[in-house]
C-alpha cells in the first residue's frame, strides 16, 4: 500500500516482526518475484495508467509513483515498456507500446 515511498526490505521485514531474509525467501516464493521487484512493477503500472488516463505531467508521475528523477524513471519506464512514457501516452495505434 505504500509503494510509492521508499521502502526497504528491513522495514517491511520489522512491520511483518520477521527476519528479513526470511521474508525474502517467502516473498519471491509466493509471489515469483522479490519484493523490489514487485514495487517496481507496481510504480511501472500505476504510472502506464495516469499516463493513459490523465493529463499530469511526466515529471508529477514520476514524483506520484515514487521516483525523484525523472530521467531515471523515464529510462526505467522504457526498459519494463519497451518505449519512452511521452510515447506510450500517444494514441495505441501511434506508440508501438505494450
Amino acid at each position: 500500500s505504500c509503494f510509492q515511498h521508499d521502502i526497504t526490505l528491513d522495514t517491511m521485514a520489522g512491520v511483518a516482526n520477521l527476519n528479513s531474509a526470511y521474508l525474502l525467501r517467502k516473498f519471491k516464493k509466493l509471489f515469483g518475484v522479490t519484493p523490489r521487484q514487485y514495487i517496481i512493477r507496481r510504480r511501472m503500472e500505476t504510472a502506464a495508467g495516469l499516463l493513459r488516463k490523465t493529463s499530469h505531467p511526466i515529471a508529477e508521475i514520476c514524483h506520484e509513483t515514487g521516483y525523484a528523477d525523472p530521467t531515471s524513471f523515464s529510462k526505467l519506464f522504457k526498459r519494463f515498456y519497451q518505449c519512452t512514457p511521452e510515447q506510450y501516452r500517444r494514441p495505441v495505434t501511434s506508440s508501438g507500446c505494450k
